[in-house]
């Protein structure tokens, strides 16, 4: 059941019959199969269940038809290959479009590395590139390398780091300005950076204060209202605060105070209702706290208790049951816990127990 288990069995118990068994369950069981009951099925089987078992098979007996069985069912099992014996049908199993695995063009000898088996190796993995011939790189080749792995960034030379192969790392989900800009001044620019934050809006965090212009701001809380936090605070101009609580609400409190004002504060409890919490209370209004309650009822909370009508409360209850808790004792009507309990039922324990009625 377990061909890994043949380890535990006793070396002069290993039979062929045993050994065969074990490897048809686990190829990689190949690896305790005394070399006496090591015959060529066993090896075929522990192949075809697992490429990767070859090398676990003496040099001497890795034959054509066994490495070419290994590499088709794991690509990977190439680097176990000797070099003369690998051929092109193995480098076009190992290379075939949608076939995942490590770098392996370093294992193949250089005689076979054409520009077309290059093209198809940098395609299955961008990391390929640093084992290309120098006489089959090419620009294009390089663009395919890091649209594949912007990591491939490293083995592209300088002389081929082109304004398009540099916007196509930045914009890459796996490659951040953290890995690109230390090492590569050549790379600090603002179309660069811009199309950096537009993938992802953290990579703000890593753009130069001289590349943090106002469309590099505004690009990046656009990608997400919350990086409002990376902006200079000299920059959180009152346009670029607004269309980052447009995105997320939570970002006001990011905001600089003065620039939050009733249509800004607006916006943000409207796309984000517990971003109530830090609107400051010289903008309050009943139009706002109505705002926010119904964009999540739990903003209650944060509504002076004072300025918590039955009407607010009714309103809060209904989106979200579990507002209940910040609804005053004395408001939990019958329909205000009725709403409550219909969304929610474990706000029952919240209900007075006069209001506790069978209906209910």
């Amino acid at each position: 059941e377990h061909g890994i288990a043949l380890q535990h069995v006793p070396t002069h118990r290993r039979t062929p019959a045993l050994c065969l068994a074990a490897v048809r369950s686990t190829g990689m069981a190949l690896r305790f199969v005394p070399e006496e009951a090591a015959t060529a099925d066993v090896r075929t089987v522990a192949i075809q269940q697992d490429g990767w078992s070859l090398q676990y098979i003496p040099m001497d007996k890795r034959t054509a038809a066994l490495c070419l069985a290994a590499v088709r069912n794991c690509s990977d099992a190439l680097q176990d290959v000797p070099g003369v014996m690998v051929t092109e049908d193995m480098c076009n199993v190992v290379f075939a479009p949608g076939r995942v695995a490590d770098p392996l063009l370093e294992h193949v000898p250089a005689r076979m590395r054409t520009a077309s088996l290059c093209h198809a190796a940098v395609h299955n993995n961008g990391q390929n590139l640093a084992f290309v011939p120098e006489s089959v790189l090419t620009e294009a080749l390089c663009m395919t390398a890091v649209q594949q792995d912007g990591y491939a960034l490293c083995y592209v030379p300088e002389a081929m780091r082109t304004d398009a192969i540099l916007l196509v790392v930045a914009q890459h989900p796996l490659c951040t300005l953290s890995f690109l800009l230390p090492d590569h001044p050549e790379l600090h620019t603002e179309a660069l950076c811009r199309a950096a934050v537009e993938a992802d809006a953290r990579e703000l965090e890593w753009v130069p204060a001289e590349l943090c212009t106002e469309a590099v701001c505004a690009a990046a809380v656009r990608q997400d209202g919350r990086a409002l936090r990376l902006v200079p605070r000299a920059k959180r101009s009152a346009a670029l605060c607004l269309a980052a609580v447009q995105h997320h609400g939570d970002a006001l409190q990011w905001v600089p105070a003065a620039l939050r004002t009733p249509v800004l504060c607006m916006a943000a409890v409207r796309n984000h209702g517990l971003a109530l919490s830090h609107v400051p209370t010289s903008v309050h209004s009943k139009a706002l706290f109505l705002a926010a309650v119904l964009r999540d009822g739990c903003a209650l909370q944060f509504v002076p208790e004072r300025q918590r009508t039955l009407g607010l409360c009714h309103a809060a209850v209904l989106q979200h049951g579990l507002a209940l808790g910040a609804v005053p004792v004395r408001l939990r009507s019958t329909n205000v816990c009725l709403a409550a309990v219909s969304r929610h039922g474990c706000v029952l324990r919240l209900v007075p127990e006069e209001r506790r009625t069978p209906a209910l």
